[in-house]
């Protein structure tokens, strides 16, 4: 077990270059089982998720060089490698998701999808329907609702299907069957979830059809398709951006600068948030394709209270813990609605969230799946030992928090179990140290 300790009464100042997005990096690693040819990623993510992601793809087949600064050659002929095979997910929800949906109209005698204590938990459910209504053969020891999951070969046709909670991994999944099914697959969603696979999709030649109207999102594409090799470089990620900018926002006299930043609607719901907390905020566009990218600028605000409503949560559920941070530093009480898919993430997050807040000495009231924050302009405890609870999101925000102003200035804060940041961000404080001023 790792233990981090952070001291209070910090500053942020200066530009830092995070990581490459997470949820892009897992795609366009994955959309290598579907093409021929070469590939260049530059500005990979290197967490651990990711790792476990591309060991996937190398285990069917495809053959890849690494360099330095996230820049990796990928190389694969469009043989996938016939076997048996067992595949470790780790923590990664998009790897599971996402790889049994992609093999399982591949020509593969059994892949095996595994993960660890908190993977485990999470439902698999979600996408184990829609693939059998597509013909796929799939096993779970726990009758289809959690890993493991075994996936044996099988020919697959394309469907419409109606998620009934939104969700990208869903989505991506069946649109990843789809392409190695027998005629067109439509996914409708009553919201727009992040489209990262669709971005992808229209890089590497693959074609689909949208057709967008107010509560019914619909994506088609037609089986057979193969993706032909991309370069691209991937840009940082939002979710990770979230927690310096809360930093920045939050602590006086601090001023953060964010380059090269999706910025795609569906991943920057906490932007207009926390615009809406009175926060001085400043973003600019530098590109729009195949992915709108930009700069984010965040400065010490004196944030204000806020109520997030049922129907944000779903583009937020990432966000949320740092969120909770912002809020419980903001004046007067803000109001969470609607959380209930933060239950099955990484952590309980409505749990974790709030066990983490009290131990700073935070009003938190949960009722239901609505969780109500008192924002205090002043930490309660000092020398506070908190819990990650094995949750990446966690572990950064109360890193975060620690370091708001205390009257008693060498106030530390110990967070058990950091290790598990390493599954998104491998450098975070390293990266978080260098703007401390």
């Amino acid at each position: 077990m790792t233990i981090a300790e952070i001291s209070s009464n910090c500053n942020l100042y200066g530009e830092v270059a995070i990581p490459g997005d997470k949820s892009i990096s897992h795609r366009a690693l994955l959309m290598c089982l579907v093409m021929s040819g070469k590939t260049t990623l530059t500005n990979l993510n290197m967490g651990q998720d990711v790792l476990n992601t591309l060991n996937f793809i190398e285990l069917l087949g495809v053959q890849s060089k690494r360099y330095s600064k996230g820049i990796l050659e990928l190389d694969f002929d469009g043989c996938i490698k016939n076997g048996n095979y067992e595949v470790w997910c780790g923590n990664s929800g998009t790897l599971a998701r996402l790889g049994i949906g992609l093999v399982s109209g591949l020509k593969i005698d059994l892949v095996r999808f595994d993960g660890d204590e908190s993977l485990r938990k999470r439902p698999m459910d979600r996408i184990v329907d829609p693939l059998e209504l597509m013909g796929a053969s799939l096993q779970s020891e726990n009758n289809n609702k959690t890993l493991p999951v075994k996936v044996t070969s099988s020919s697959l046709k394309g469907i419409k299907y109606r998620t009934k909670t939104p969700s990208a991994q869903v989505k991506s999944a069946i649109l990843l069957a789809g392409l190695n099914a027998d005629g067109n697959t439509t996914i409708s969603e009553n919201k727009l979830t992040r489209r990262h696979t669709e971005e992808l999709f229209s890089l590497c030649g693959i074609e689909y059809d949208i057709h967008y109207k107010p509560n019914d999102y619909s994506t088609t594409i037609n089986g057979g398709q193969k993706a032909s090799g991309f370069d691209i470089e991937i840009p940082c990620d939002p979710s990770q951006a979230a927690f310096f900018i809360a930093g920045a926002l939050i602590l006086p006299n601090s001023k953060v600068t964010l380059n090269n930043v999706y910025l795609g609607q569906e991943r920057v719901g906490f932007l207009n948030l926390l615009q809406r907390m009175n926060a001085t905020i400043k973003v600019s566009v530098k590109s729009k394709y195949p992915f709108l990218v930009g700069t984010i600028q965040a400065e010490s605000s004196n944030l204000t209270a806020i109520d997030i409503l049922e129907d944000e949560v779903a583009d937020l559920v990432d966000e949320i813990p740092i969120l909770a941070v912002c809020a419980a530093s903001a004046q007067g009480t803000s109001r969470f609605n609607g959380l209930k898919e933060l239950r099955v993430k990484e952590s309980d997050r409505i749990a974790t969230v709030t066990e983490m807040l009290r131990d700073f000495g935070v009003s938190v009231e949960v009722e239901a799946d609505d969780m109500v924050i008192t924002g205090h302009p002043d930490l309660l405890k000092s020398n506070v030992t908190t819990n990650s609870y094995k949750d990446h999101r966690i572990a950064m925000a109360a890193s975060i928090m620690a370091m708001r102003e205390h009257s008693q200035r060498n106030s530390v804060t110990k967070i058990l179990n950091f290790e598990c940041v390493d599954t998104s961000y491998l450098n975070y404080l390293k990266d978080l140290n260098s703007l401390k001023v």
